[in-house]
């Protein structure tokens, strides 16, 4: 059977689009590098250092530096971060419940509240934007869809007759000339 650590770095391989393990030192071979550290930390936090590290081919003080240096960049990295959240939860909701860590069990719980925490920003902004619209404007949105189209119509003629009120600031050129004869 194939271990989460040697699984977790196939993923991590397909998502890059090339080996992780490989010797290179550009930032995005660095970076899913030290995502692979931060998730086998997290799957599993038990085990030696010096393991994790050989899956990509490197020892355990890579890992040690990894961990003190780079974590909090590859975090802020958007592509990186958002994968870490993807990986942390395919592969805690693999493990039963009772097989959770403590910190599994409030990375989960985090989770749930940062998403039950959007959805009430989206409805606070939802809320604010219908404050921010007019009797009329909240009344139309009542409307069915034919009468919106007949609201429609009758505001666009009354718009039209705006239009000739408004100043014109083009004029019509005369030439006027003396004639000779």
């Amino acid at each position: 059977m194939e271990s989460k650590l040697i699984k977790l770095k196939k993923w991590l391989d397909a998502d890059a689009g090339f080996d992780i393990g490989h010797k290179r030192r550009k930032e995005v071979d660095v970076y899913f590098r030290t995502l692979f550290y931060m998730l086998a930390l997290i799957l599993e936090p038990y085990e030696n250092l010096e393991v994790i590290a050989d899956i990509v081919n490197r020892d355990h003080s890579t890992v040690v530096h990894a961990r003190k240096k780079l974590f909090n960049k590859v975090i802020k990295k958007k592509r990186f971060n958002k994968l870490l959240i993807e990986y942390k939860l395919k592969f805690l909701k693999e493990k039963s419940e009772e097989n959770l860590t403590a910190e599994a069990k409030l990375y989960l719980l985090q989770e749930k509240y940062d998403d039950a925490m959007h959805k009430i920003v989206v409805i606070e902004k939802l809320i604010e934007k219908k404050a921010l619209l007019t009797e009329i404007e909240v009344r139309y949105r009542e409307l069915n869809p034919i009468q919106q189209q007949t609201y429609n119509e009758r505001a666009d003629l009354i718009l039209k007759s705006f239009s000739w009120k408004k100043y014109n600031s083009t004029f019509e050129k005369t030439h006027v000339g003396l004639n000779s004869n």
